[in-house]
């Protein structure tokens, strides 16, 4: 039996854009601003785009060093 309401995945699926698609544009915004030092600049913007929010998270991890342009 499932217990959801109906509208519960759309309501998730919302909630999961408008939470992570503004992130992702910050930490693209920021890779655009900074020098990066273990992945080339594009490489990061794939990882960023394909897996959000994991992506995000793990470039402010491993590069949260490294100074601004």
């Amino acid at each position: 039996m499932n217990s959801l309401h109906p509208g519960a995945p759309a309501l998730f699926a919302v909630l999961f854009l408008a939470v992570c698609l503004p992130f992702a544009v910050y930490c693209l915004k920021d890779l655009a601003h900074r020098d990066v030092r273990y992945l080339p600049v594009w490489t990061w913007a794939l990882i960023i785009c394909i897996t959000i929010p994991l992506g995000g998270l793990l470039y402010l991890w491993a590069e949260r060093d490294s100074p601004r342009a």
